[in-house]
């Protein structure tokens, strides 16, 4: 047994030893929760609302490009896999990164194996050997899976998209370079050519790895007897890119690009600036903190941009050197890194963040260069004085491994991220916005109103912290606030028509239907695809009376989502309006076998049966909604109807007390206070509250009826007259306005 396991560490001890420096250090994360608004945009809330549920529409939602984000379909199956096996846990999504994580870094070891034999070391052990001629491939891939760049990748949970093209990345250049072993041509180059497809569909940066192919394949030393073919493979690829895009070309027409300020200068005094920053804090790897766009313009001939500029050449010239020397690792190297920094560098002129997790691609490269520079100086020095070398340099991975284990606590959640970054740089606006959103769901709503301020002092165009504001102001009272920050909203390029969006739910919410109407229509006409869109002009055509163009869109929203119980009850309730209740019992019945849970269509059931006089039915049905969600203001208000109807006014006024306590500003609790009142007689008091309830919102049509009624009951023709009109103006197709006008003529005579 002791033999065996002797001969499995010769064999594998290399291997072993990275597994286990990267498993160790990354251990901690297991106890970290989600960080960052991805992770609750893509894993938490998706799976709450059931989108991450295994489901032919959801594996094509998935699977499909979709013109409004980016398309990383394999993260999307992943995280399906993950959320279905562990629920929401974030444990489970930590651990598969983490497992990621090692692949990556065994990969590293096995890439720096190949290239550290370059330029006269072919001779090395063979790559899982624990041997002293491993010394230097081991301390790069040490040197890369200890480097806290990397904590953002494997801590971010969103952030696994960047692990598995690493992982791809690595895997294809991998079986690129062992295609030249007798034999296995043919088999490498397409598992090479699979692992292509499979990094494009972790990340479309993987579209460079056939230009960090063809750089090895040009660059790399040329041994006697060489045979492989390598067109079929690179032709191969540019296929796979060209069909790629041609996939994806609906989702490119709506890139978003901007045009850099300040000409070509500006891009390349940026790009300096970041790749700079990158090998800068790969070197020396303290102080790390979360990035974001360079700002623009740049002056490129400024010290700090000449010195970069200086910097690069001096590589450059070096490179050469090297070359002419017979050393081609280098020159590899350097195309490598320049290829994996093209996405995130500004030359492509992408409207993206900066940050550490895109250096994964490019920091092998970083660290197979210095492991091959530290190499060539210990190679001059003599054995004794290679020794002690070597013996000092393990000190780096050491160093490196407490910052990684340091930086990875900073991730443990949003508020000590965010709080991180505060500490560094005070005016980080995507900091304080995170940090707001963090007060915000612990309940402190000034302290989230005070950063959300912040941010916006420190960039007036987030368009995040208009909208949250515009959202907390709206929820606190100061409604000119509100729409003073949503307007700003609007007129911001970014997320325009999200903004758009939110302004016209702003004004349904304060009955300012024309207002809401004219942003809606534009908006659907713009987009008359987009089912939540429909419904929210449904709602606004509903309150306005327009009950046939209500039904128009809320067709269309189902016709494009069928089986949603929130289109279905929707129509259902808008039929109870209409008086078609057959009609209503139907779609309201399809809803509850799409979502017994629904609250909303209990709701629609209590309204139908009021309307049809089953008042234990609708008591039932609305009892029903509010076990479900006991807060349903729209639940209440059915309830106290069906309280008035049976004559118990004493409940029903217990009920819309509570509702006008949660919210005095309730409308439609207003208008059945006027009801309450009428019903119990006290018309005077319904005729004093009648006007206020208008005010609140003048397009209830419930008021006018009640409002005919009572000054009829007080003799006052003009003014009955006046609301029976004005009921009819604003619902002339109302099945009972057009009773309460009868009912008038009748009675008048008019």
């Amino acid at each position: 047994m002791t033999n065996e396991t002797g001969g499995t560490l010769r064999r594998r001890g290399a291997y072993l030893v990275i597994g286990i420096i990267s498993l160790v250090i990354s251990l901690p994360v297991l106890n970290h929760g989600f960080v960052n608004y991805d992770d609750y945009q893509l894993v938490v809330t998706p799976g709450r609302e059931g989108r991450l549920a295994v489901t032919y529409a959801n594996l094509t939602d998935n699977l499909l490009p979709d013109p409004e984000s980016s398309y990383i379909p394999l993260r999307s199956l992943l995280f399906m896999l993950l959320y279905n096996l562990g629920g929401g846990s974030p444990w489970l999504f930590h651990l598969a990164s983490l497992a990621l994580y090692v692949l990556v870094s065994l990969l590293v070891y096995a890439v720096a194996h190949r290239l550290l034999a370059w330029d006269g070391h072919g001779a090395l052990p063979p790559a899982g050997e624990l041997s002293a001629g491993n010394f230097w491939p081991l301390f790069a891939a040490a040197l890369f899976c200890t480097s806290p760049l990397n904590v953002e990748s494997l801590a971010w949970v969103s952030a696994v998209k960047d692990l598995l093209l690493a992982l791809f990345w690595l895997a294809c250049l991998l079986n690129v370079m062992q295609a030249e072993q007798a034999g296995e041509s043919k088999r490498k180059l397409g598992l090479a050519l699979l692992f292509f497809v499979l990094a494009l569909t972790a990340k479309p940066a993987a579209a460079l790895l056939p230009a960090v192919v063809f750089s090895w394949y040009v660059l790399r030393p040329r041994a006697a007897g060489q045979a492989v073919s390598y067109r079929w493979v690179l032709t191969a690829a540019l296929a796979v890119i060209a069909a790629y895009l041609f996939y994806l070309y609906p989702h490119l027409q709506r890139l978003e690009i901007y045009r850099h300020e300040g000409g070509p200068g500006s891009v390349a005094a940026g790009a300096l600036s970041v790749f700079w920053t990158y090998l800068g804090n790969f070197l020396l790897p303290t102080g790390l903190s979360v990035r974001y766009l360079v700002k623009v313009p740049l002056n490129f001939f400024n010290p700090a941009t000449l010195l970069y500029a200086a910097g690069l050449l001096a590589i450059l010239a070096a490179v050469a050197v090297a070359w002419r020397r017979g050393r081609r690792l280098p020159a590899f190297a350097g195309a490598w890194a320049v290829l994996a920094f093209a996405p995130s560098s500004g030359v492509v002129p992408l409207e993206i963040l900066r940050a550490d997790r895109y250096t994964l691609t490019m920091l092998p490269a970083f660290a197979i260069a210095v492991a091959y520079l530290l190499r060539e100086f210990a190679g001059g020095a003599g054995a004794s004085r290679e020794k002690r070398l070597r013996t000092a340099v393990c000190a780096v991975p050491l160093i490196f491994a407490v910052l990684f284990v340091s930086r990875l606590a900073v991730w443990r959640n949003s508020e000590s991220l965010w709080t991180d970054v505060l500490d560094k740089r005070p005016d980080h606006y995507i900091a304080l916005n995170g940090l707001a959103k963090v007060r915000l769901d612990q309940g402190d709503t000034t302290s989230s109103i005070a950063y959300f301020n912040r941010a916006l002092e420190a960039n007036p165009h987030s368009v995040l912290s208009l909208q949250s504001l515009g959202i907390l102001y709206d929820r606190a009272g100061d409604h000119r606030e509100a729409e003073d920050c949503l307007l700003k909203a609007v007129s911001e390029p970014a997320d325009r028509a999200q903004s758009r969006t939110m302004l016209a739910e702003f004004y349904l919410r304060r009955a300012r239907l024309t207002e809401a109407r004219a942003a809606l229509e534009k908006l659907v006409a713009e987009d008359p695809d987009d089912t939540h869109l429909n419904y929210l002009l449904s709602t606004c055509y509903q309150r306005l009376g327009l009950l046939d163009l209500a039904e128009t869109c809320l067709r269309r929203a189902r016709a494009y989502d069928p089986g949603n119980p929130v289109y279905l009850t929707g129509l259902g309730r808008l039929q109870v309006q209409k008086g078609d209740l057959e009609y209503a019992v139907d779609l309201l019945g399809l809803s509850l076998a799409a979502d017994q849970d629904y609250a909303p269509t209990y709701v629609g059931l209590g309204e139908m049966f009021l309307a049809a006089g089953k008042l234990t039915d609708s008591r039932n049905s609305f009892t029903a909604a509010l076990t479900r969600e006991p807060g349903n203001v729209e639940a209440l208000r059915g309830m106290a109807g069906v309280y008035g109807r049976a004559g118990r006014l004493d409940s029903a006024a217990v009920l819309i007390d509570r509702l006008l306590a949660l919210d005095p500003q309730d409308c439609r609790a207003q208008a059945n206070l006027v009801a309450l009142r009428m019903a119990g007689g006290e018309t005077a008091a319904a005729a004093g509250l009648l006007d206020q309830a208008i005010g609140c919102d003048s397009t209830i049509i419930e008021n006018y009826l009640n409002g005919c009624r009572i000054y009829l009951a007080l003799d006052s023709l003009a003014r009955a007259e006046q609301m029976v009109r004005t009921a009819y103006r604003l619902a002339p197709s109302n099945p009972a306005v057009q009773s309460a006008v009868s009912d008038f003529r009748r009675r008048t005579g008019r």
